[in-house]
Order: structure tokens, then sequence, then C-alpha cells
């Protein structure tokens, strides 16, 4: 099987496992701290959740160049703003509401202002103004990279600069939101590379390359686990590396289980529903935090940390379907209007 067929097959699933992996990240409670073995495993995990943001940036960069393929530029762009629109205001309103913003510090963090400004709501959601700034740039680096004669030589070249520009902003004054885009644009790059270049899309994994990956996987985790090995600087290099070595062993993984394998339909379905669970994770998470420890308070002697695991994992699920349901109504009222529209031209 090829690299591209590899992830393509397992799309869903890969995008469900990202945000199950990011949500831990956000939210959970080490819960084992005091077990020798799985307290460490557990730690490391949660540790590991932000490679689930590198699995995203480099499926989107695989997604969008299937998406160029069959739209124009104006329908690209439509169902960029469909897919992120709505969970996205829906998160924001929450933010509000929970954090108490005023009406300015709402428009710049719904904006993405504050994003680029520093401010101390810079750090909300930043993954959307990171992503819609690649979206926004995307059309035209498509055909930049569709008419290259090397279009490994490039990426390669472009993945250097923003490596180095990551480096650079490590000890710059700059939001750290806008550090963390930078070191994820090699892996987003490295995405659209196989989508569109059949000479590294269409490469198999046999033995030797999946060897391969797990070494450099083992290796990345090594570094980073061991501090005292790694200037810090070099993290988010390294880290970058982790998520396409993650994403493709994953892959690999799941296309040896059968389609009805539970833990697969699971991924399925968290995955359809992956951008909602990234929206919506971190403010339910606080909601319960203060309903738990505050009203809670006459009900429970001390936190119950296992218990708002659960239910902020099962609450996040629920909501998350409701919010992509209620989107596809709504989009999906809006694609039937348009259609008759201009049947009716």
């Amino acid at each position: 099987m090829t690299l591209r067929q590899t992830i393509n097959d397992r799309r869903s699933e890969l995008m469900g496992l990202a945000a199950l992996w990011i949500m831990m990240y956000h939210v959970w409670l080490l819960v084992l701290s005091d077990t020798p073995v799985l307290g460490e495993i557990e730690h490391y995990v949660k540790l590991y959740g932000f490679t689930g943001v590198d699995i995203f940036f480099l499926l989107s960069g695989m997604g969008l160049t299937g998406s160029m393929r069959k739209h124009s530029a104006a329908g690209f762009y439509y169902r960029r703003i469909r897919r992120i629109a709505f969970p996205y205001i829906i998160a924001s309103i929450g933010y509000a509401i929970l954090r108490k913003w005023s009406v300015m510090e709402f428009i710049r963090a719904f904006t993405g202002i504050g994003f680029f400004a520093g401010d101390e709501n810079g750090d909300f959601l930043w993954f959307v103004p990171a992503i819609v700034i690649c979206y926004l740039v995307f059309p035209l680096y498509y055909k930049v990279i569709s008419a290259s004669k090397h279009p490994v030589v490039l990426t390669a070249v472009l993945s250097l600069v923003f490596g180095i520009i990551s480096l650079l902003l490590f000890d710059l004054a700059v939001p750290q939101a806008v550090g963390r885009m930078t070191q994820r644009i090699p892996v987003f790059l490295t995405g659209i590379l196989i989508g569109i270049n059949d000479d590294i899309g269409n490469i198999r994994i046999g033995r030797k390359l999946t060897a391969v990956f797990v070494s450099v996987l083992a290796i990345c985790i090594f570094i980073t686990a061991f501090k005292p090995f790694t200037p810090g600087r070099f993290t988010p290099l390294i880290t970058g590396v982790m998520g396409v070595m993650t994403a493709v062993l994953f892959c690999m993984l799941m296309s040896r289980t059968g389609e009805g394998f539970l833990p697969c339909r699971f991924l399925r379905l968290t995955g359809s529903m992956s951008f909602e669970i990234y929206c919506i994770n971190v403010v339910l998470f606080e909601f319960l935090i203060i309903v738990i420890t505050g009203y809670g308070r006459q009900y429970f002697a001390f936190r119950p940390d296992m218990l708002i695991n659960i239910t902020s994992f099962v609450l996040t699920l629920i909501v998350s379907w409701l919010v992509y349901k209620a989107n596809n109504m709504i989009f999906g009222y809006i694609d039937k209007r348009r259609d008759k529209n201009e049947s009716g031209r």
C-alpha cells in the first residue's frame, strides 16, 4: 500500500485520534500519578498530546489538495467556511460568557487579532487563526507547487525556512501562539507534498520504511522526554517530525485492523466532528471545573478528578455531535437554497 493511500484510507480514524489526543492534552487531569508504570504512561501520553495538532496540519495539507482539484477557488473557500464558521462562533460565545470578556476582547480574540498581538486571550483556539491563514494562501501555493519541476526541493527549502523562523522566534518576544503556527508549517507542507506529488505519495510502505519511521519517532520521543539532552529551541522542529511519523505509523496500524473493529468505528465518528471537539473541549472543561469545585463542594470532600475526566470527555462528545449536526442542517439548507436559485436562472 502506498503512503498516500494508507493515510487517505484511514483519514477519519486519524482525525478522531488527533481530536481525542488534543482533548487529553488540554483537559485530562492526571489520576495515576501514584501508580509506578501506569502513571508514567499516562504522563507521557498527555505530554505528547500536542502531536495531535501536527496530525491535523498534515491531514489538512493532504485534504486541501484533493479539494482544490475538485472545486474552483470560490468553491474551495466556501467549503472551508462551511466547515469551521459555526463551531468557531459557538465556542467563541461560550468562552466570552465563561471568561466574562468585554466586547473588544471578544472581537480581538474572535478575529485573531489577539493571536498576533499577544493578548491575554490570544491563545484562544490559536489553531483556528493559524489554519485560516493556511487556507487563504493555499490556492496560490497550490499553483506554485503544481507548476514546480522540483516540488520536493521546494517543500524542503520552505520547511527549512520556517524551521529557522521557529528557532528565531524562540528567543524573541513574540506571542507563543505565533511560534506554534510557524513550527507546524513544515508538517502542513509535507501533507501538501504527499497529496500532490506522485513520487512521494506513491511510495510503497514496506518493512524497511516502517522501521525507519519507528526509529525516527523513537529518537524524537527520547530526545524530547529527556530535556538535558535537548536544547529547548530545537524542540519545535523535533515535534514536527514526530507529528508526521505518528500520523503515518497510526494509519499503518489501522490498515491492519478490520472495518468492523470497534475502535475504528468510534474513531471514525469522532473524526467526523474533530473540529467541533477541538473548539468545544476546553470551554466545557472550564465550566465543569467551576460547577464541581464551586457549587459541588457540598457533595465532594475533594476534587473528583476521574469524574471530571469522564464527564468532560462524554459531555464534549455529545455537545460536539449536536453542533456538528446543527452545522450540517444550517449549511445543508443554504446549499439547497443556492442550488435552487442557480437552477432557476
